[in-house]
């Protein structure tokens, strides 16, 4: 796919996955686009990611990791131990 198509997608896909504003203008802009990189972490329960969750001696998160350069999406659900 030609980069300013490809460029074109990414901006389209910012908007319609409610991505923040400014990486909504790296997308359109093409900025570093090659070079762009996302990651997001639920905080609250979303549309796109859990947020959150407590449990006995665990912390759970959810991450999104997407890549532009390969087209990557990675999720990433985690459990950390809370030394409470």
């Amino acid at each position: 796919m030609p980069s300013g198509a490809r460029h074109r997608g990414e901006a389209r896909a910012c908007r319609q996955n409610g991505g923040d504003r400014r990486a909504q203008e790296i997308c359109a802009r093409g900025d570093g686009a090659r070079r762009l990189h996302f990651a997001a972490t639920g905080v609250t329960d979303g549309a796109l990611l859990s947020g959150v969750k407590f449990g006995r001696g665990i912390i759970e998160t959810e991450t999104v990791v997407m890549r532009s350069a390969t087209g990557t999406v990675r999720w990433i659900r985690a459990e950390h131990r809370s030394h409470e």
